[in-house]
């Protein structure tokens, strides 16, 4: 990608104080002591590796797969072999032999197989396409991974690039499991992770044994030291030695882990440290690419390795070498925006599909040429979607003019905004995708955001300050005073996921206005009160829980509630009475689901505004904003009681002079 680059003066290099490779070092197998060299790429969190790393960007599983063909299994891309141990897997410094997860279970405090692995699932199914079609992969180590009796200097680390040249089936614990042979692509390059560098050559090495099964007649390669055994898991004979024994101890066999397997094509994808930021821009991409998800992709620093996030718009920094980039970009106008995402029918109006809310075209003194859609939520508030028009973003100072001053230098805004990580997640280190930055009174929600007084702000800030205040009065709402605005920038693809605003010391009014692209904003109802109950695994329906109007088992739950109430029911016996219930259909003639429905959507285009009144609504509902262009920003004010916040932060809310 167009920009420029710097690094720091000091190169990174190889520790010379390891001892070289020799002749005796060369036939030992055991990877223990000190390492070879350091990985060529490497990250500290999983969502550094899987932002920066092309071949996984899977935040969770063990495994990251890419589809081509929708009726076709994935292609595996990349394999992470962490610290769950699984008998008979192995690492030498040109094969890797693993093992696909799943079906194990906590016994005793100890993971164990619990089930058959099936030959149906998703990942066996890709990691035999992926074989077929002779497609590299790239292997990664977590730092707790047992088959590197080594300390790793980083948390995760990639290996290299592989080939996947076998498969077959064993028995774990009397279980089927599914194993894979892995063989690094470049046998000629030495691996980092093996002190001994034991590399046997692609040339005159013994061809693998091979015997045919008296019983199913499927021929099989040899695996093993202690013999020949059948690997057809639906033979009756599959995973006995031929002597009948069973398999114990079983030892790799050393010409089925040092064998070379041929490809006609041993290209690796690309080089490893390859990453999107740094490369040019495609050929007819366009000055917009910089905003596309390929633009704030991770970036992997050219000197270190070191997988690093795009934390601040069209800017990255390695805090290992100081190496640093930053791209080029235009400043965008509406005009150029286009939808990433077609809009289908429904979501061109607006869509409300409970009974408990009603619509309705409103008017409005100080609103004079804005389309306002009252949405209704019976005995809890109101959501008033403002509609902008042309003529009114172009006036002076209008969201034209605010769109320009935020992309501008002279904003001060782009240095600020940036990507925060999650103070919950499910994965430790996660980044929002969005950047943000709060001016005003200090705002602490779920994210580690970055905090800055209205003395501090830039003129558009409390410009838009301004602009929110006007319109929540003009709806007619209370507590428009606002002492807060969020600022929050969307590039391509980037979101904001179900979330609700009803933090402790927030007054019941929050105003948006929504600038550049579209994007869709759903409202539902929270799952505990949708349902009745938490998400988690095995909750149980409490009578604690607020029936809310528009609720699953809305009847049911009213009634059982108020026998509690009445001293007739326990809760035990209201938790049976609900869950009975609860397979019955509900009173929309469907069976209750896993899922809660979206109650309203709305399509927020470039100037129009949402302003959501009543405290219930952020403790009943959420809602959820999907960008669907190339740059937008959301600016949301609140008003938050003083009282909540540190005191020598309580001034941050107060307008400059």
């Amino acid at each position: 990608m167009a920009g420029h680059s710097s690094r720091s003066e000091t190169p990174q290099t190889r520790d010379s104080s390891v001892e070289p490779c020799t002749p005796e070092k060369r036939l030992r197998t055991t990877l223990t002591g000190a390492l070879y060299d350091q990985p060529r790429v490497w990250a500290d969190t999983k969502p550094d590796l899987a932002e920066s790393f092309s071949h996984f960007r899977n935040y969770q599983s063990w495994v990251y797969t890419a589809k081509d063909h929708p009726k076709q299994p994935s292609f595996v891309k990349g394999v992470l072999l962490a610290n769950v141990p699984n008998p008979r897997q192995i690492i030498t410094s040109i094969c890797v032999v693993g093992q696909a997860g799943g079906n194990k279970e906590n016994v005793d405090g100890v993971m164990a197989q619990a089930r058959d692995k099936s030959a149906n699932s998703a990942d066996v199914k890709s990691f035999l396409r992926t074989r077929d079609s002779q497609l590299p992969i790239a292997i990664i180590v977590d730092e707790r991974c047992p088959l590197i009796n080594a300390k790793l200097a980083h948390s995760f680390s990639v290996l290299d690039w592989f080939k996947i040249t076998h498969c077959w089936w064993e028995a774990v614990d009397e279980k089927k499991v599914f194993k894979i042979r892995f063989e690094k692509l470049d046998r000629t390059r030495m691996s980092w992770w093996d002190p001994y560098q034991n590399s046997p050559p692609s040339e005159n090495l013994p061809a693998l044994t091979m015997a045919t099964c008296g019983t199913c007649q499927v021929e099989s390669f040899q695996v093993y030291e202690n013999g020949w055994i059948c690997l057809n898991k639906d033979c009756s004979d599959f995973w006995t030695l031929l002597d009948g024994a069973p398999p114990i101890a079983m030892d790799f066999c050393h010409s089925f882990l040092n064998a070379y397997t041929p490809w006609p094509n041993e290209t690796e994808p690309h080089d490893i440290r390859q990453s999107a930021p740094l490369q040019p821009i495609p050929e007819g991409a366009g000055p917009l690419h910089a905003l596309s998800r390929l633009g704030w992709m991770g970036m992997i620093c050219p000197d270190c390795g070191r997988c690093c996030p795009q934390e601040k718009f069209f800017k990255w920094s390695c805090s290992s070498c100081k190496f640093k980039h930053e791209a080029t970009h235009p400043i965008v106008t509406i005009g150029s925006l286009v939808t990433t995402k077609r809009i289908k029918n429904f979501f061109l109006s607006p869509s409300v599909t409970s009974r408990v809310w009603s619509a309705a075209e409103a008017r409005r003194q100080g609103l004079t040429g804005y389309k306002v859609n009252d949405y209704t939520i019976t005995g809890i508030g109101n959501v008033f979607h403002i509609q902008s028009t042309v003529a009114i973003n172009k006036k002076r100072g209008g969201a034209d003019s605010l769109f320009h001053q935020l992309q501008s230098d002279d904003s001060n805004l782009n240095p600020q905004v940036k990507r925060n990580k999650l103070a919950q997640a499910v994965v430790q280190g996660t980044y929002t995708r969005h950047a943000a930055m709060n001016y005003g009174m200090p705002y602490k929600y779920s994210v580690q955001n970055g905090n800055k007084s209205f003395e501090e702000a830039p003129q558009t800030i409390l410009q838009s300050l301004a602009m929110l205040r006007s319109k929540a009065v003009a709806t007619g709402s209370t507590d428009c005073n606002f002492n807060e605005l969020l600022a929050v920038g969307y590039l391509e693809t980037q979101s904001m996921s179900y979330h609700d605003d009803g933090e402790t010391g927030l007054a019941p009014t929050i105003a948006t206005l929504s600038l550049g692209g579209s994007a869709k904003m759903d409202f539902r109802m929270k799952h505990r009160y949708y349902f009745g109950r938490t998400a988690t695994a095995n909750s149980k329906y409490s009578p604690d829980v607020d029936v809310v109007s528009g609720c699953v088992l809305e009847a049911e739950r009213t009634h059982y509630k108020g026998l509690v109430e009445a001293g007739t029911m326990n809760k035990a016996e209201f938790n049976a009475a609900i869950k009975a219930a609860s397979t019955a259909t509900t009173p929309t003639g469907r069976r209750s689901g896993k899922k809660h429905p979206s109650v309203l959507t709305m399509e927020l285009k470039h100037g129009d505004y949402v302003v959501m009144c009543g405290a219930d609504i952020q403790r009943y509902y959420e809602h959820s904003v999907e960008s669907y262009s190339s740059l937008r920003f959301a600016l949301t004010s609140r008003t938050i009681d003083p009282a909540t916040v540190a005191e020598d932060e309580r001034g941050w809310g107060t307008l400059p002079q």
